[in-house]
């Protein structure tokens, strides 16, 4: 026989709105307040509505079977609900394949693919009926010189940060980061910005804004890059590097006779293949580093050669013994040649350019 220890619940606002319905036994009803204090599952709805209305519990009906308690919660369900009330155990939170299937499954992605849409914070349905807030009445901040300087260089992820037109968006702005020598910051903190590439739910925006973080948009990153353009440097004189004077004489008492006219050994039978002469520096560089930047500078010599190996080892330890002459002029010709990616070379040719 079925027990008859269940009963039917609702919790409700100080103000008389119920908010959860719901049938149990024994502590069951308490399983809000245990949510509040962990913030499970909805656990921030629950706190917010004790913190700003008040909130408290009834039994409805007890002494039921599990059938019945079932039935009459069903009931109780449909007749709050018909009588306007907002019952948030229906709120579903969204998955990121929701947002994959919204996104790519309907006109709504042609707008993303083509960035061709107004960005805004999502207002969810909680927010919507318990403090009355509607779609596109929250605006992204303003972007300013200031809210860049502090930037979380990781940026806000997007579910659909593969598209093509938002990595072109973040290489621009991570560029102009780079060029205006603004702080970077690892993890965000209060008083940094974070940049938003779709649009954001309303909760994270909370949460942003509760620690004092401004939320840029990258739609007006780009408008203001394009405002604010970086001065041109193709004039700067670059003479004004002074290397360190020490290292200097020792990378010049160690310039081999035969460079920069290399000879015979170096040279014939190589098929103009750089590379014997690279690996040369490399096992040299331990023992002597001023020794193996000339090899490593002789492998840029030839008629073919790997530049990305030699120019990385070169840009290392002209920079570790401070050459600034030879590091801006091997940046130079690594951002000019290297036919790989050469991002690497070219925020550090960025960096020196700032200076």
């Amino acid at each position: 026989m079925d027990s008859m220890n269940y009963y039917v619940y609702e919790w409700y606002l100080n103000d008389g709105r119920v908010f959860y319905v719901g049938k149990g036994c024994g502590n069951r009803y308490r399983h809000i307040l245990d949510e509040l204090k962990n913030q499970n599952k909805h656990g921030y709805y629950y706190k917010k509505l004790q913190d700003d209305f008040g909130i408290n519990y009834r039994i409805v009906r007890e002494s039921l079977s599990e059938v019945e308690a079932l039935k009459y919660e069903s009931e109780l369900i449909k007749t709050r609900r018909e009588e306007g009330n907002f019952l948030i155990q229906f709120i579903i939170e969204p998955t990121e394949d929701d947002y994959k299937k919204l996104i790519f499954n309907n006109e709504l992605g042609i707008k993303y693919t083509k960035r061709d849409f107004i960005p805004c914070v999502r207002i969810d349905d909680f927010h919507k009926f318990y403090y009355g807030i509607k779609d596109f009445s929250i605006n992204f901040d303003e972007v300013t010189f200031d809210r860049l300087k502090h930037v979380y260089t990781d940026f806000k992820r997007s579910f659909i940060s593969d598209l093509t037109l938002i990595e072109k968006e973040k290489s621009e702005i991570e560029e102009y980061i780079i060029q205006k020598k603004f702080s970077k910051t690892k993890n965000v903190k209060s008083g940094d910005s974070v940049i938003i590439y779709t649009d954001l739910d309303y909760i994270d925006y909370l949460k942003y804004k509760d620690n004092n973080i401004s939320i840029l948009h990258s739609f007006d990153v780009i408008d203001f890059i394009k405002k604010n353009p970086i001065q041109s440097n193709q004039n700067k004189v670059c003479c004004n590097f002074i290397n360190d004077s020490i290292n200097y004489e020792k990378l010049q008492a160690c310039k081999p006779a035969w460079f920069p006219n290399l000879n015979k050994e170096y040279s014939e039978n190589s098929n103009n293949d750089n590379f014997h002469i690279y690996k040369k520096g490399m096992d040299i560089e331990k023992e002597n580093p001023f020794l193996a930047i000339w090899f490593y500078e002789a492998s840029l010599l030839t008629e073919k050669p790997w530049y990305y190996y030699p120019c990385y080892r070169l840009v290392v330890l002209y920079t570790k013994f401070k050459l600034k002459k030879e590091l801006y002029r091997i940046l130079k010709l690594s951002v000019n040649k290297v036919e790989r990616d050469n991002s690497y070379f070219n925020s550090k040719l960025l960096k020196m350019e700032n200076i």
